[in-house]
């Protein structure tokens, strides 16, 4: 099974091990990825698929950070 994008590029920050001293969520830093697929067809859904992609993206931070949430 292969890793998709966003997993590989969790992982791989994950694994650089970056202090992060000053933070309440984590010691280390960590990625939330928010995501979102659509096919557009003009200007306005494009804005809309925006908007999707920065709720997918404060739905990972709401759900423990550190994960990709894909809408």
């Amino acid at each position: 099974m292969t890793k998709s994008i966003e997993q590989t590029l969790k992982s791989s920050v994950s694994s650089l091990k970056i202090s992060h001293n000053y933070s309440a969520a984590s010691e280390s830093v960590t990625v939330s990825i928010g995501a979102c697929s659509a096919r557009v067809n003009d200007i306005g859904d494009l804005e809309k698929v925006f908007e999707q992609a920065d709720k997918a993206l404060y739905l990972a931070k709401k759900n423990g950070r550190n994960c990709v949430w894909i809408v």
